[in-house]
């Protein structure tokens, strides 16, 4: 969570991070914040909307399809475009972590 207290350089590395149904550039600073035992949600929050998401391959169709082969989230929870985007963080930041 150092990095929320930073300012964000527009010189930061971002990473692709590759899923079934595109992939998405996020700064390794989000990568390396997003994940990590206990709650996430107020580093996902933060990062999430520094994100230009209209930039992506992936727009919110392509999120969900991919969050719901996860299987972790339910039709109803899956209509959340917002909660969508910080899931994906997450599992994208889960993912760089893992070495996936």
């Amino acid at each position: 969570m150092d990095s929320i207290n930073r300012k964000v350089d527009s010189k930061l590395k971002a990473k692709c991070i590759q899923f079934n149904y595109g992939e998405l550039d996020v700064l390794v600073d989000a990568l390396n914040d997003c994940y990590h035992s206990g709650q996430c949600e107020v580093e996902c929050t933060y990062w999430e909307r520094l994100i230009d998401w209209r930039s992506q391959s992936m727009d919110a169709d392509a999120i969900r399809k991919e969050l719901s082969e996860h299987g972790a989230w339910d039709d109803a929870e899956l209509a959340d475009d917002y909660q969508n985007r910080l899931r994906i963080l997450w599992l994208a930041s889960a993912d760089y972590q893992e070495g996936l």
